[in-house]
Order: C-alpha cells, then sequence, then structure tokens
C-alpha cells in the first residue's frame, strides 16, 4: 500500500443531507473507513453508527471562542490524523477552520447555502487566522483558497466565483446504479427500511416543519398560527408532517388526521425510492426546494412575520 493510500478520510458533517450526498460521492466503503467530526446538530441516531466525535456547542459568546481557539491548538494532539488526511465536509462550521488549519478541504453540499455565497468583510484577518484557523480569515462555501474542490448536486445556479472548483455530481444516477444490498445499508444507516417507506404513498401533501419556537425566534403560538395560515385550504387528512430533528412540538394533537413522520432521512432518499408529493408546504425551509421533482411548493417566505424577516433577511420563493 502507498503513503497516499494510507491517508485517513476525514469528514466534517452535522447534517443527515451532507451525510448522504458524501456517501454517494465517496462510496460505502471509503464511507465506513472515514472519521467523523460533527456536533450535536446531527442527530444521535445517526452520530451512534458512525466512527466520530462530537464537538458541544457554547452558547455563551466568549466561551464559544475559547473553545475554538482550544480546537485549533489540540487538535492536532487529539487526532495526529489530521496532519496528513484527506478532508471533506462544509468549511462553515464553528469547528471547521480550526480542524482543516492549513490543510486543503473538499467542499460537500450541504444544502442551498452553497449557492448562495454571501461576501462580507472579515476584521482582524491575520488574527482570526492565527488564533482559529485558515478558514476563519475567509468567506465560507467555497471561497478559501484552502477549498481545492467543491461537490455539488446543481440544484441552482452555481456562483461564479467557484465554478472552476465545482464538480456536479447526479445522487439519483448513483442511487440508480448500487446494488440492493448498498441500498438497503444506506436506508438503514438513516433507520428508514423500505418497508416503512411504503406508509409515505398514501399520502399527496408534505409539510416541513421549522424550529422557530425551539430556537427562540417564534412564540408558540405565532408559529402555530402561520401554519394554520399555510394549511388553511389543506385536507390534512393527506398530510405528512415532516418534522425537523429540533423542533418538540407535538403536532398529533395540532393536526390529528395528520400522518407525524419523525425521521432522520433526507427526503432526496425518500424520492429516490418512488415517493413523490405533489404539494409541498413550508414557512421557509429549504427542503421544500430541494426535491428533485417538479411539485407545486406554498412557500410564506421571512416576509409573513417581522421577526423572521428581522432574523433572516428577505427569503422567498418564486416560480
Amino acid at each position: 500500500m502507498s503513503k497516499v493510500d494510507r491517508k485517513q478520510l476525514v469528514c466534517l458533517a452535522n447534517t443527515p443531507y451532507m451525510l448522504l450526498v458524501y456517501l454517494l460521492y465517496i462510496g460505502i466503503e471509503r464511507f465506513k473507513n472515514t472519521f467523523f467530526f460533527c456536533s450535536e446538530e446531527l442527530p444521535k441516531e445517526l452520530r451512534d453508527k458512525l466512527n466520530c466525535y462530537t464537538f458541544y456547542k457554547c452558547r455563551v459568546y466568549i466561551f464559544k471562542l475559547i473553545y475554538r481557539f482550544w480546537i485549533k491548538i489540540s487538535a492536532c494532539m487529539h487526532w495526529p490524523f489530521l496532519k496528513e488526511s484527506y478532508i471533506y465536509g462544509g468549511d462553515h462550521y464553528f469547528f471547521s477552520s480550526a480542524l482543516v488549519r492549513g490543510n486543503e478541504i473538499t467542499l460537500i453540499e450541504d444544502g442551498i447555502s452553497n449557492y448562495s455565497i454571501t461576501h462580507y468583510r472579515i476584521k482582524y484577518k491575520k488574527l482570526k487566522r492565527f488564533l482559529f484557523g485558515d478558514l476563519a480569515a475567509a468567506n465560507n462555501f467555497g471561497i478559501s483558497h484552502n477549498v481545492k474542490k467543491i461537490i455539488l448536486t446543481g440544484i441552482s445556479n452555481i456562483p461564479i466565483e467557484i465554478q472552476d472548483k465545482t464538480q456536479v455530481i447526479d445522487l439519483r444516477s448513483i442511487w440508480n446504479s448500487l446494488a440492493l444490498r448498498d441500498k438497503n445499508y444506506i436506508l438503514d444507516l438513516f433507520d428508514m427500511p423500505f418497508k416503512k417507506l411504503h406508509i409515505l404513498k398514501m399520502y399527496d401533501s408534505i409539510l416541513f416543519t421549522q424550529p422557530l419556537y425551539e430556537d427562540g425566534i417564534l412564540s408558540i403560538e405565532e408559529e402555530l398560527q402561520l401554519y394554520h395560515k399555510l394549511l388553511a385550504e389543506c385536507d390534512t387528512s393527506k398530510l405528512v408532517i415532516k418534522t425537523h430533528p429540533r423542533d418538540k412540538k407535538d403536532y398529533s394533537k395540532i393536526f390529528p388526521k395528520a400522518f407525524i413522520f419523525k425521521s432522520i432521512i433526507p427526503m432526496e432518499l425518500v424520492s429516490f425510492c418512488g415517493i413523490k408529493f405533489s404539494e409541498v408546504y413550508t414557512i421557509f425551509s429549504t427542503a421544500a426546494l430541494q426535491l428533485p421533482y417538479q411539485t407545486n411548493i406554498h412557500f410564506l417566505g421571512t416576509k409573513v412575520h417581522t421577526k423572521l424577516l428581522d432574523r433572516f433577511g428577505p427569503i422567498q420563493y418564486s416560480i
């Protein structure tokens, strides 16, 4: 085995969707040999199945800065393989810069944000590079010189700044090319065997919820009022409610006729298995925009509430 072959595969992943993209891109055997870094935002059901280390977010800003600096100065002592690894994943997590340091990283798509690069002036670049690593001194989603390659699925227009680094892959084609045992491995990873997927075929509409109350953005009354407005003309007996992992509300009491779908499986994978919805509802979740087929999207957007607009800026959808 050559020296190159002995390099450790490392992936920085915080969402089930990124894990799916990485898995289909890298292949199952290499996926199994990958060491993952994540935070508690990645569902525990997934973390328990991976060879990974979990970082826990500090809520107090100054402690968060100290924690990031500690990760940077101690990473290579705790994980010496980082000095010579193939690193994949996201460059925008709070731990990304401290782990990547001066190394290269291949960016893996994490959602619609990869197609909406926002340039902002970074103050104290040299200090941030010293304290937290090279990525901290650059804009996210592929702008940094550390990012040598970007793996995207082409769900939107690719920003001109990263086009020369980007490779577009077709997730559905890769999925269709897999053997049945490999498909079963992936479905089991996301706790969704084929037999459970068949239940979804009984429904033609889906609601993607968001943890707006849990994240302290809206009161529970304000959030539920928006869902009732959104679903005013929906037959909830034909509705699937796909809850966000951080959403703890009991929707069986709020919409008793609907089917509550508490699963960590990415909806792209659900659609690969032949499940489609004709009507898709959301306040402003980008999950509704990432389904790989044509559907009727009911999208309120952030302008529907001043608290959402102030927190997230203008997010809207138009055909």
